[in-house]
Parts: C-alpha cells; sequence; structure tokens
C-alpha cells in the first residue's frame, strides 16, 4: 500500500475527457457535499482487479449493463472500456440524450459521462448528482456519489 500522501491520488468524481469539452453551465455545490476517497496509485496492483473477468459492455443491452455495474469502481470500468470522447459533439448546452441513446452510442461528451455515470448507479443507491462548471474557456461535468467514508 502506498505510505505516504503524495503516492494518493484524490479522486472527487467519476469524470470523462475534461479535453475541450466546452460544457457551458456552472452549479455551485457546498465543499463538505464533495466526497473525497484516495485512490492508491504507482505500482500497487489491486488483487480484485488482477483476478476480474472482462466484461464485454458492447455485448450487453442497456437494461444489462444497468444490472452489471453496481459499484462506482464498475462505473468508471464501464466508462473506461465501453465509453468514448464525441469530438463532434463538444459542448453540452444544446441537448442531452438518455442512458439506452448514449449505451448504444458508446461515445459522448462530458455530460454524457456523468449522466451514463448516475444512470448506471442509481439503481443501487447512489443519488444521481451531477456538477456543472464552466468559465469563460472551457465547462465541464461530472457524476457525484457520496459512499460511507464520504
Amino acid at each position: 500500500m502506498a505510505k505516504n500522501i503524495k503516492d494518493k491520488l484524490v479522486v472527487i468524481a467519476l469524470a470523462g475527457s475534461l479535453g475541450n469539452s466546452g460544457c457551458l453551465t456552472y452549479t455551485t455545490m457546498p465543499l463538505n457535499f464533495v466526497p473525497v476517497f484516495t485512490v492508491p496509485i504507482g505500482g500497487v496492483v489491486n488483487e480484485q482487479a488482477k483476478n476480474k473477468e472482462f466484461v464485454d459492455y458492447s455485448k450487453l443491452t442497456w437494461q444489462e449493463a444497468i444490472d452489471q455495474v453496481q459499484t462506482p469502481e464498475q462505473a468508471q470500468e464501464y466508462l473506461d472500456q465501453h465509453f468514448s470522447t464525441d469530438y463532434d459533439e463538444v459542448g453540452w448546452h444544446s441537448k442531452g440524450e438518455s442512458f439506452k441513446y448514449n449505451h448504444s452510442k458508446a461515445k459522448g461528451n462530458c455530460l454524457d459521462y456523468a449522466t451514463v455515470a448516475a444512470a448506471l448507479l442509481s439503481d443501487n443507491g447512489y443519488s444521481p448528482i451531477l456538477l456543472a462548471m464552466s468559465d469563460s474557456n472551457t465547462a465541464h461535468a461530472v457524476y457525484l456519489y457520496r459512499t460511507k467514508e464520504g
């Protein structure tokens, strides 16, 4: 395990690609509302991850994907393996798609990433809370969730 703080990464949310997302909405959340947890990085191998079977989400229906994903870690795995950034859809001020649509398309912008995470976890006791931020040059949306640790 990592022994000091510089060997840990602070993670506040499941997030898609920040790169030039072009999202245009800002919502303020109190600091004590943002869940924070630490994840070891650099050379630490998770034993559960080593023994885990690969899930091909592209072969699942959207309903099966929602049933398959039970934890925030599995939602991040879904996003990493099945979802990619849609560079033709930069900016999310004009529309938002359903999980069913996003699952079949398998790509989207940051709002789609956040919406997908919320849809995957909302049946597992996680509230569908999205945080959207913007300034004059860029914007981004993420999905927030609370654990026993915060």
